[in-house]
C-alpha cells in the first residue's frame, strides 16, 4: 500500500504534535517537582544541614563568604547573622516559597561572650528551571540574657 503525500504529511503532522505534547509535559513536571522541592526548603528546621553555599543567590554571596557561611560555631553563626540582620535584598513578590509562612518563624540560639542570643530568621527562595536559589536570608537577633 502507497501512503499518498496527504496522508505521509498528517502523519508527521500528527507525529510532531504528540512529540510537542510530550515534551510540554515532561516541562510541566519537571516544573512542578521543583515548586515541590522548593517548598521543601522553606519548611526546614535547621538550615545549616540542607542549604549549602552554592544555593545562595550572587547578590547574597556578595554580602557573605562561603566560610562565613559554612562556620557552624556560635561566634561565626552570630557573625553571619549579624550581616543579614534586616537585609533584604528581593522583594518579596518575586520569591515562590519562604519560611515566612510559620506560625512561628524558624529560629537559632547562639551564645557570645557569655551572652544568649536568639535569631530568628526568614529564608525566601526563587526557583528556576535546572535550580534552586535562596535569594533572602533576612534575621534579627535578640539578646535573651547576660549570664
Amino acid at each position: 500500500m502507497k501512503i499518498t503525500k496527504p496522508r505521509r504529511k498528517a502523519i508527521i503532522i500528527i507525529s510532531a504534535v504528540v512529540v510537542l505534547l510530550a515534551v510540554l509535559i515532561f516541562f510541566f513536571l519537571h516544573w512542578e517537582a521543583m515548586l515541590i522541592k522548593t517548598g521543601e526548603y522553606a519548611q526546614l528546621d535547621e538550615w545549616q544541614n540542607s542549604i549549602p553555599y552554592s544555593m545562595l543567590s550572587d547578590k547574597l554571596k556578595s554580602v557573605i563568604s562561603e566560610e562565613e557561611f559554612n562556620d557552624r560555631s556560635d561566634n561565626g553563626r552570630y557573625a553571619m547573622y549579624k550581616k543579614l540582620e534586616g537585609l533584604e535584598l528581593e522583594s518579596p513578590d518575586n520569591i515562590d516559597a519562604s519560611t515566612d509562612w510559620y506560625k512561628t518563624p524558624p529560629v537559632d540560639l547562639v551564645t557570645v561572650d557569655g551572652k544568649d542570643y536568639f535569631i530568628e530568621y526568614r529564608m525566601d527562595f526563587r526557583t528556576y528551571f535546572n535550580r534552586i536559589e535562596l535569594v533572602n536570608f533576612v534575621t534579627i537577633i535578640f539578646e535573651t540574657s547576660d549570664k
